[in-house]
């Protein structure tokens, strides 16, 4: 009888601290450390970004505006196009140099995307970090790339998964 006791409550404190680890990860705000532009392009390095691709996307849409108000993210071109792309800031702004991490030696570089806007030698991120991709067509069509899938939706419709 004690052992089941015992077990009862190992099963319950796991299930506790399960349930609080799960909702810390889940409700984190998002941190934007820097935003970036280049002629076509911006580029946003952030923290605790949402897990889930559904996540990811309503925090866009959430967040357009006040990306607009606060970093000037989008920059559309005349035409109305943009397109965003939002890194992930793991290990940080690291220098251009071939990656210490390759299986094999290599001068690459092409891990790394690079800003010219900071003036110090640690100013890439690895491309491989990249989050989602976001995108508007001159005739208002969004498209999104996240977690290996496709979406897109014109303006006033639904949100749809390309195959």
């Amino acid at each position: 009888m004690k052992i089941n006791n015992i077990i009862k409550t190992v099963i319950i404190l796991t299930a506790i601290i399960t349930a609080t680890w799960v909702t810390t990860i889940f409700m984190r705000p998002v941190e934007i450390i820097a935003a970036h532009r280049n002629r076509t392009s911006s580029y946003l390095i952030v923290k605790n970004f949402p897990l889930l691709s559904s996540g990811k996307i309503k925090w866009w849409k959430e967040n357009a505006q006040l990306l607009k108000e606060n970093y000037n993210i989008p920059q559309p071109n005349e035409s109305g196009i943009f397109t965003v792309i939002i890194y992930d800031y793991g290990d940080g702004y690291q220098e251009l140099k071939p990656d210490p991490d390759a299986f094999f030696p290599s001068d690459d570089l092409d891990y790394l995307i690079c800003f010219e806007d900071m003036p110090v030698k640690a100013n890439c991120i690895r491309k491989d970090s990249s989050i989602i991709s976001i995108g508007r067509s001159r005739y208002g069509t969004m498209y999104y790339r996240v977690d290996g899938a496709g979406f897109h939706q014109k303006p006033g419709g639904q949100l749809i998964r390309d195959y």
